[in-house]
């Protein structure tokens, strides 16, 4: 096999698209189909070095050859590490305090983290996911005026947390954020909330191959919230939708 065959491998063991590994080592996707297809190779060392990284390898197993420059790990697969590291903390639940982000800060930081998704900017969303999840779990427990607004914030990093971690293939730690956005989703009783975080909730448990019980959550979310649809609520309108066709 040639590097592109390797590489297109690998990628497709870890159920990665082709704009989703071009995106987190700041190539373009028409790039890497063409590394895949052996028109091009791969001729600087550092995104080498950065596909071996993010896809979890060595970049022996990318050069079919044993190579000792070979690095653990680039920045990439250590923003991701980061993201699952803060998903699975429970300071709360150790009765450590943590000051939270002002709302508009954490609103802000998602919609700004939602933006670099939406443009393939992988690299630099998984970057900043870390500190926004922090901020968003250190809301936990909050009973304040602005109550609603803050679970639909926390809905809205949750969400955009599962979507990315899909994307790269890590679908329990998807499976866990979608999880969170859709407990967000319900203290906000929000239904486009709720309708966000079901369609995240069936994107993860599709990539985790629990196809009945992704089944099972859209065609009952599409079924709740077509019957809430109304022709001046174009988001709840489009939801249904959304939750059909993650199951094509």
């Amino acid at each position: 096999m040639q590097i592109g065959e390797r590489i297109a491998a690998y990628r497709k063991r870890r159920g990665m698209s082709q704009d989703a590994l071009a995106g987190l080592v700041g190539m373009s996707r028409s790039w890497l189909s063409q590394v895949e297809r052996g028109i091009h190779t791969v001729d600087r060392l550092s995104t080498l070095t950065d596909l071996a990284a993010v896809l979890r390898v060595d970049a022996a197993d990318l050069v079919g050859r044993e190579w000792r420059l070979a690095p653990n790990g680039g920045s990439h697969v250590q923003a991701i590490d980061a993201i699952s590291r803060q998903l699975a903390d429970y300071s709360h639940l150790l009765g450590e305090q943590r000051q939270p982000w002002p709302l508009p800060q954490l609103r802000n930081a998602a919609v700004e983290i939602h933006r670099a998704y939406q443009a393939a900017h992988y690299d630099r969303a998984a970057a900043a996911l870390p500190k926004v999840l922090a901020a968003a779990d250190a809301y936990d427990g909050y009973t304040g005026r602005a109550g609603r607004e803050i679970y639909l914030a926390r809905c809205m990093v949750y969400a955009v947390t599962a979507k990315l971690l899909t994307k790269v293939g890590e679908s329990h730690m998807a499976w866990l954020a979608a999880d969170r956005a859709t407990h967000a989703a319900m203290a906000a009783d929000s239904l486009t909330a709720q309708g966000v975080a079901a369609y995240q909730a069936v994107c993860a448990l599709l990539e985790d191959e629990q196809v009945d019980q992704a089944e099972r959550v859209a065609i009952s979310s599409a079924e709740r919230l077509t019957g809430h649809a109304a022709s001046d609520a174009p988001d709840t309108v489009s939801l249904p939708g959304h939750s059909g066709l993650s199951q094509a």
